[in-house]
């Protein structure tokens, strides 16, 4: 059927993935089946949605502006942690020892003007907690790119699972299009839950603080992540210049700090 997507290489099913991030007017099957596949291709193929989750939430976290208190979230998730000030718990939380995970994290620069953030337009992307591995997940943006990936593999994703998939599991990431309700069993499945929520947080947190909802550098780093994953997981090196192009964008792209009046 027209507009109806099927079987592709993990880069087609992220792209096309990328616009339910940006639009919002996309019909809600659509989406649906965009979702199901995109959490399918992480599922089966954890290597890849490590390096595509790894980097994008590190790159939108790095454009934050640099006294945000989002870059410097400590957490931890079973044996794994991060940041100096990591609790004892699965979680994460802020500088100043406070709970990380709830809408109230985002009123800082959000702020809040309706009753309930189900019906905020600000905090309505933050109104659902985050659970423990996705706070984790988050926390993982104050890392390199690198570091990002390994740290999300080495906590939400089982020992010696970093296939990077064959025939067999890409043809259950074009299933998911025809029974998104029964998503492939992939040793990614924990990677999918926390790290889509803390995605979405992240690029929720670098857009609270524009005039507009339109980011489009949103979009950049979800492409160049979708493209440069493939090629990590294959054991590829992009290069110096590659990277330096990555940081280069990210500062061209950063975020002022809000004037102090807005606070």
């Amino acid at each position: 059927m027209a507009g109806e997507p099927g079987f592709d290489a993990p880069v087609d099913v992220a792209v096309r993935w990328i616009l339910t991030m940006s639009d919002p007017l996309i019909p809600p099957g659509y989406r649906e089946r965009m979702d199901a596949q995109m959490s399918a291709q992480i599922s089966v193929q954890p290597q890849w949605g490590s390096f595509f989750l790894g980097g994008a939430i590190s790159d939108l976290i790095h454009t934050l502006p640099s006294e945000d208190p989002w870059r410097s979230i400590s957490a931890r998730f079973g044996d794994h942690a991060i940041g100096d000030k990591a609790p004892g718990f699965d979680g994460a939380v802020t500088d100043d020892g406070a709970p990380f995970g709830t809408y109230l994290n985002a009123l800082d620069v959000s702020g809040q003007v309706m009753a309930y953030p189900e019906i905020d337009p600000g905090l309505i992307a933050f109104a659902q907690d985050l659970m423990p591995a996705s706070c984790y997940a988050l926390a993982c943006g104050s890392l390199s790119h690198k570091e990002a990936a390994e740290a999300l593999r080495a906590a939400l994703v089982p020992f010696g699972s970093y296939d990077v998939g064959d025939d067999g599991q890409q043809d259950a990431v074009g299933a998911a299009v025809i029974h998104p309700e029964v998503p492939p069993e992939g040793s990614g499945a924990l990677l999918v839950e926390a790290g889509l929520p803390a995605l979405r947080w992240a690029a929720a947190r670098r857009r609270s603080y524009l005039d507009s909802f339109d980011d489009g550098y949103l979009f950049e780093v979800l492409a160049r992540w979708s493209h440069l994953a493939g090629r990590l997981a294959a054991g590829e090196d992009p290069g110096e210049d590659q990277w330096r192009l990555i940081a280069a964008r990210n500062e061209q792209n950063a975020i002022e700090p809000l004037p102090a009046d807005d606070f």
